[in-house]
């Protein structure tokens, strides 16, 4: 990782929408949206203010001096750092991006989506040493809804992993490792959103290729003590893998995280999502306990309520990419 900790340790949120959309990028186009999450989140664009941008694009600029400062750049890659990011941008801007909508889908089970064009123009200024990104306003609106329903993770963590495909299982173990310790991923899906290469299609292919090498290089991030997968199967076939993890860090107590999100929304901060969830299922305690609770808590609760209501709808529902193993069996053997 890189050496400079201020920067790696900066923190970037995307909507859980992002984390599980379908999308085929090369490692320097995920790195710049990833510059661009952290711009968006620093600037936190209202729907409103979304919807008056001209042309409905959000113009970013990233620079080759920025780009240095937060992903590991060899010296040899250095001196074609400039055309490398221009052709990152340059094949970004003929890209979409699949958001799923499930609240939509057929009764036959047929997915309802959205497919949205990263960027609208994309401008490149060697003089100057940077690219402007004009991204999508109507995809800025729906990644950026990080209130709840939301991923968080260290930009130099993400963005300095060796595969585009070990960071989008980067992103989607982030999704849960607050909220549970062990996640099931169905293969199918696996390949459908994340565009694994068709090299990959024989299950032990893609475990010896990526997903052992994957998971060596996870574990040597500072966020886990140990992570792990398990082959599920259905009679013979490999149908999923589930990934238990234990987090470096002993997970805070419910009241702990409670009190973290008063904090937090006190100081006007945006509390972890983590953290508003115990609020809102500790306030009780709290209040019975004679903690002083503030009006601007009391009314962030009530938003967050507000706002998760519709995703608790769904989440009662089986998710397409967290699946029931009832029928299944668990080995570690490489049988496929």
């Amino acid at each position: 990782m890189t050496e400079n900790n201020s920067k790696n340790d900066l923190t970037v949120r995307q909507a859980n929408a992002l984390t599980t959309a379908a999308y085929s990028l090369t490692r320097y186009e995920k790195r710049l949206v990833y510059m661009c999450l952290k711009r968006i989140n620093q600037e936190n664009p209202t729907p409103e203010h979304l919807k008056t941008m001209e042309y409905g694009q959000y113009p970013i600029t990233i620079s080759n001096k920025e780009f240095i400062e937060y992903f590991e750049i060899d010296d040899e890659s250095k001196k074609n750092l400039s055309r490398d990011i221009q052709r990152a941008a340059q094949s970004l801007h003929e890209k979409s991006v699949v958001i799923y909508l499930p609240d939509e889908d057929s009764k036959d089970g047929e997915k309802a989506y959205d497919a949205i064009h990263w960027t609208t123009k994309q401008s490149y200024r060697p003089k100057r040493g940077h690219v402007v990104l004009y991204l999508n306003a109507e995809l800025i609106s729906i990644i950026n809804q990080t209130t709840s329903n939301y991923t968080q993770l260290l930009i130099g963590e993400a963005g300095n992993l060796s595969s585009v495909y070990t960071m989008r299982l980067y992103e989607a173990i982030n999704q849960w490792k607050n909220l549970r310790n062990n996640l099931i991923l169905d293969v199918d899906w696996m390949r459908s959103r994340w565009q694994l290469p068709s090299s990959y299609d024989r299950t032990a292919v893609l475990k010896k290729r990526w997903l052992n090498p994957a998971i060596e290089e996870l574990n040597k991030l500072h966020i886990f003590k140990s992570l792990s997968y398990e082959d599920v199967r259905k009679g013979t076939k490999t149908v999923a893998f589930k990934f238990t993890w234990e987090l470096s860090k002993k997970a805070p107590s419910k009241l702990s995280l409670a009190r973290s999100a008063i904090k937090a929304i006190n100081a006007n901060l945006q509390p972890k999502q983590s953290e508003m969830v115990a609020l809102t299922e500790q306030i009780g305690e709290l209040l019975l306990n004679g903690e002083d609770i503030s009006p601007a808590v009391l009314s962030a609760i009530k938003k967050f309520g507000e706002e998760s209501k519709d995703a608790k709808g769904t989440s009662m529902k089986k998710s397409d990419d967290v699946i029931d193993v009832t029928d299944y069996e668990i080995v570690t053997d490489d049988e496929d």
